[in-house]
């Protein structure tokens, strides 16, 4: 197993060192595909990460012709897998990928007709995304949590202190056990890892969590939000 690294989301499929693993709350988890199965993973993986990085160039007001180009590399991707492994949608590829974190980006480049046919979503073609205002001001603590998981996909105390005008171990007082938790294992000093937001901590291995935090917090007061 390899400690997990926090710029994979939890529960993602990556591929590391040719391998492919999933993050699964703090260790990486190999999986164990026949080399088929993973030709058709590491395709996914493939697609589903230029699909991202188009849907996150349109969110920055990207020009026309980085739209293009993004968009040519998606359906490049997209042809040579459904060529060779057939369409997203089938029960054989949706049985490899269903697990994964991000699994609905992928889901959402099909679309299925009236006759049941399936088709490239507008993604490919056209610019479906447009950019967001900013928010750069909240007033509550909770808000401010939404507006930073939205933005960062992570809780970032800093930011989230900068939004609603507090310091940032107000923010910790506020919304420890409530809106965010302790990681009682984090892999980096960083907010990333340090702080797990509720709906994931509450999720997956909910017992192994539970003994790891009791451990924690016979060390340190600071853990006993995570097992009231």
């Amino acid at each position: 197993l390899l400690h997990a690294q926090p710029k994979y989301k939890n529960y993602s499929m990556v591929i590391i060192g040719g391998f492919i693993y999933q993050r699964v709350e703090s260790v990486m988890v190999q999986q164990n595909l026949s080399p088929k199965r993973y030709q058709r993973a590491a395709g996914m993986i493939a697609i589903r990460d230029c699909a991202k990085e188009l849907i996150e160039a349109q969110l920055r007001n990207c020009t026309d012709d980085e739209l293009e180009s993004r968009q040519y590399k998606l359906n490049t991707l997209y042809d040579a897998f459904v060529k060779e492994h057939g369409y997203l949608s089938a029960q054989v590829n949706t049985s490899i990928m269903r697990e994964d974190a991000e699994f609905s980006i992928l889901a959402s480049l099909e679309s299925v007709d009236d006759n049941d046919e399936i088709h490239k979503a507008a993604i490919f073609t056209t610019r479906t995304v447009h950019a967001r205002k900013v928010i750069t001001h909240c007033e509550t603590v909770d808000e401010a949590f939404e507006v930073c998981l939205d933005q960062l996909g992570y809780v970032d105390l800093s930011h989230m202190a900068k939004l609603c005008k507090m310091k940032p171990e107000d923010v910790v007082e506020k919304a420890t056990g409530r809106l965010f938790f302790r990681n009682p294992v984090p892999v980096e000093s960083t907010d990333m890892d340090i702080w797990v937001p509720k709906q994931e901590h509450l999720s997956g291995n909910v017992l192994k969590k539970l003994r790891e935090a009791k451990t924690a917090a016979k060390n340190d007061p600071a853990f006993a939000d995570n097992i009231r």
